[in-house]
């Protein structure tokens, strides 16, 4: 009834999920199939808009709207330090939610990850200052 292709992501999708515990990540809690085997995931619900609707319905000025995304960034982040490429980020899996009052993104479907090795990644030939503020845009700061 499911392709062993559909199997396959979903599986990929679960160990990818299970290796990750950060705020920005949307928590699965279990997976496995139905009674007639479909296969299923036990979610983090996630009572939240579109990254893009969240930002328009609350009219986000673009320092807010950027304090958002730095979220969404460091999220990311944490995928690749786990050797995760997330390789599907767009709108409709970016969640927002309230979380006390404030604004907290959730990456959700990591259906499309790619796991890598971890020394696969481009690493910088020397550390690159990066703080709240400009980056440094110079192209020779990675091989």
């Amino acid at each position: 009834m499911y392709d062993d292709e559909l199997l396959k992501r979903l599986q990929l999708e679960r160990q990818s999920l299970a290796v990750m515990d950060y705020p920005s990540i949307a928590k699965v809690f279990d997976a496995g199939a139905t009674s007639e085997g479909q296969p299923c995931f036990v979610m983090e619900y996630v009572a939240g808009a579109l990254i893009t609707e969240y930002c328009d319905q609350k009219k986000l000025r673009i320092p807010e709207r950027l304090e958002l995304f730095i979220k969404v960034c460091e999220g990311v982040q944490h995928a690749h330090q786990k050797a995760i490429i997330h390789r599907d980020l767009k709108p409709a899996n970016i969640l927002v939610a309230e979380v006390d009052g404030r604004p907290v993104p959730r990456i959700i479907d990591f259906g499309l990850a790619k796991t890598v090795e971890p020394g696969q990644f481009a690493q910088p030939t020397r550390p690159v200052p990066c703080r709240r503020g400009r980056l440094p845009l110079a192209g020779d700061n990675f091989r």
